[in-house]
């Protein structure tokens, strides 16, 4: 995959993402489709490679599944591997000549500088993707196809700021092994939503004709620049199963059979208190908690006290109602995906009631008060992306004490380092020709609720 340097098979792959190509699709409803038809034809020139060397075509892109436990962390060995690999030397040698973007220059200077900690790792990880993609996973089956693919982009470019450079970038996500691994579980997360409707409408079509008659000119675009066997380039139409591309998962998030069970989860818990993970037990004072409580309940459902029926059985509770904060401005003096990828963290405070926003990312937790989360925004690409508009970053809030109009909403932000300052006004960004040269600054024009 490597041979051939800048010629190589994974450089012709890798700068299709963003540098130099930029063909990736972001922002718009066709993301997990363009990105299917992405993987498989690297999986084709992995099985080419393989073949090369070993005389068969016997292996597939694994998947990392970062939404479960303990699993998603990386184990240290394999951290260490992919490493490696992103020595400047290694780096330089598959980019070839500097790039003249400045984030794929970055990446050609130094190297790889991903977070090395299990600590890191975890509390970067649990505090973004995992915690969002829980409302993806709890409306598998309910979602609509825009809604789904909203929800799932919105965890999928919080792993990509949470894992550092050159993760973090659109421009050079590509050029680390970390990307292929990390999109083929958001195929998968993808494919267990299809799986889901397939369960709840008897076949696919439902889901398809909901994109198809939304949404008909994204649906009908090409998933350029890939083409069928047949030489047509490939539309969001022919990516609605895996077995079209010879691959299949082993299990799906949210298709177990088996009945929930009034017992806390095992491994992580996916909540932190004082910047550490936290255990049921730690997290017992806040099953009560307005926002955070719900996720909580589902999480240590025990600990938190299991509601029985009059036999004496567990309650299965349907999913808590959310309510998405949508964060960006929807013309003028937009987000533009030129800007710097980053974190926004959002805070729910009571009208009338005084705000004192933490200073640093390792406060942040179910115990800060009036936290509800956060979003990312994936950019660092030149050029914007002609596929779709990220200006938005979507973030899950659930139950929802009165009403929206009773909350203002305060928000932080941070460029993806943990344990960094938190500030209030995102100074790291750019200006652009959209903002008359200045960079945009966020107001409260740019926060309003949307209901799923």
């Amino acid at each position: 995959m490597f041979q051939g340097g800048s010629n190589s098979p994974f450089s012709r792959m890798a700068g299709m993402h963003g540098y130099p190509i930029n063909a990736c699709v972001h922002g718009a409803e066709d993301f997990p489709h363009w990105h299917r038809v992405y993987l498989r034809e690297f999986e084709v020139l992995l099985q080419d490679a393989h073949n090369e060397l070993f005389g068969d075509r016997n292996i597939g892109l694994p998947y990392w599944a970062w939404e479960t436990g303990e699993t998603n962390v990386l184990p240290s060995g394999v951290r260490t591997a992919l490493q490696n690999i992103g020595s400047t030397q290694s780096v330089q040698s598959v980019l070839g000549n500097r790039p003249s973007s400045s984030a794929a220059a970055g990446l050609w200077d130094r190297g790889f500088s991903l977070p090395t900690s299990d600590a890191i790792s975890r509390q970067t990880i649990f505090q973004s993707g995992v915690f969002n993609v829980n409302t993806y996973l709890n409306r598998i089956s309910t979602s609509s196809h825009s809604q789904a693919v909203r929800l799932l982009e919105s965890p999928h470019g919080a792993i990509h700021v949470a894992c550092g450079t050159p993760m973090n970038s659109v421009a050079t996500a590509g050029w680390h092994p970390y990307f292929w691994l990390h999109h083929s579980n958001v195929d998968r997360l993808w494919e267990a939503f299809l799986a889901g409707r397939e369960t709840t409408d008897g076949s696919r079509g439902p889901v398809e004709a909901e994109f198809r008659t939304g949404n008909p000119s994204v649906y009908n675009r090409g998933l350029a620049p890939f083409t069928t066997p047949g030489g047509a380039t490939y539309t969001s139409t022919d990516t609605y199963t895996t077995t079209a591309f010879n691959y299949v998962y082993d299990n799906l998030p949210g298709q177990s059979s088996a009945p929930p069970t009034c017992s806390d989860t095992t491994g992580s818990t996916g909540f932190n208190i004082g910047g550490q993970p936290a255990t049921c037990t730690q997290l017992q004072p806040f099953c009560t908690h307005p926002q955070h409580g719900p996720n909580i309940r589902q999480v240590c459902p025990r600990t938190c006290g299991c509601p029985t029926n009059r036999v004496g059985r567990p309650i299965v509770l349907p999913p808590p109602p959310s309510t998405v904060i949508v964060f960006g401005a929807s013309s003028g003096c937009i987000l533009e995906q030129s800007q710097p990828s980053f974190v926004v963290h959002f805070f729910l405070v009571p009208r009338g009631t005084t705000f004192v926003p933490p200073a640093h990312t390792d406060e942040l937790g179910p115990a800060t008060a009036f936290y509800v989360g956060d979003g990312a925004f994936f950019g660092d690409v030149e050029g914007g992306n002609n596929h779709g508009t990220p200006m938005f970053v979507r973030n899950i809030v659930h139950n929802i004490v009165g009403h929206t109009a009773d909350y203002d909403v305060r928000a932080m932000y941070d460029e993806g380092a943990w344990g960094g300052d938190l500030l209030t006004v995102p100074t790291f960004l750019h200006g652009t020709a959209a903002c008359g040269g200045a960079r945009p600054v966020p107001d409260v024009s740019w926060f309003s609720f949307e209901n799923l």
